[in-house]
């Protein structure tokens, strides 16, 4: 009878620009790696110092870290990149089948790293095979919702502009917070490229940015 490992598995998901400040990309790259970095941390912190509780449930495996990512150029792969640089796993929701999602990618170094990066996931999903006739914005949205269903918690690499697309990162931070996803945002438009939280006000009726405890705070 085939057995199934029980671990206790952390989602990461991802949102972000497809273009994104080169003169910011170090820095963008830093910022989602104390992310990781402290997800990690503060996890296996928690199942460490609560080993006796949790070890009936997952017979003493340790903490398993995934992200989800739709692996799209930008903010997509650089996380992902990020992850797997860390031991994360890969779990890719693919807005359209790979051959028609690839068209997406300048052909090249950025469609070769799309295929290579595909090719190290643990999961991969294509939503749409075949998108003759589909919209494809909502083929996109599709994916996001996928990558959100999945995830624990959201990084948000955004730029601050509001948009009114069904697709797209504000869409999806706005998806995330109806959902009651914890989202961090990496906000590009800033010299320093902050790292903040979103948590609603309700006296507002909005939602507010919240500076984050000493482990995500940049140096």
């Amino acid at each position: 009878m085939e057995t199934t490992e029980s671990r206790l598995y952390v989602h990461v998901g991802i949102t972000g620009h497809l273009a994104l400040p080169t003169e910011r990309l170090a820095l963008i790259e830093q910022r989602i790696g104390q992310i990781l970095d402290a997800v990690v941390a503060s996890t296996t912190a928690l199942y460490c110092a609560h080993e006796a509780f949790f070890k009936p449930f997952f017979q003493g495996n340790s903490p398993v870290f995934r992200v989800v990512s739709s692996l799209a150029a930008g903010a997509d792969t650089l996380a992902a990149e990020q992850a797997l640089s860390r031991g994360f796993r890969l779990l890719a929701p693919i807005p359209f089948g790979e051959a028609e999602y690839a068209t997406d990618f300048e052909e090249g170094a950025q469609r070769n790293k799309f295929h290579q990066l595909l090719s190290l996931a643990e999961q991969k999903l294509f939503l749409c095979a075949d998108s003759k006739g589909v919209d494809s914005s909502q083929g996109y949205a599709n994916a996001s919702e996928v990558m959100l269903c999945h995830s624990d918690i959201l990084i948000a690499v955004w730029n601050g502009n509001v948009t009114k697309y069904k697709a797209g990162t504000y869409a999806t931070i706005r998806a995330a917070r109806r959902a009651h996803l914890p989202v961090l945002v990496i906000r590009t438009d800033s010299s320093e490229v902050s790292i903040s939280y979103l948590t609603y006000a309700a006296e507002h009726h909005d939602w507010q940015y919240r500076s984050l405890p000493y482990w995500a705070t940049p140096a």
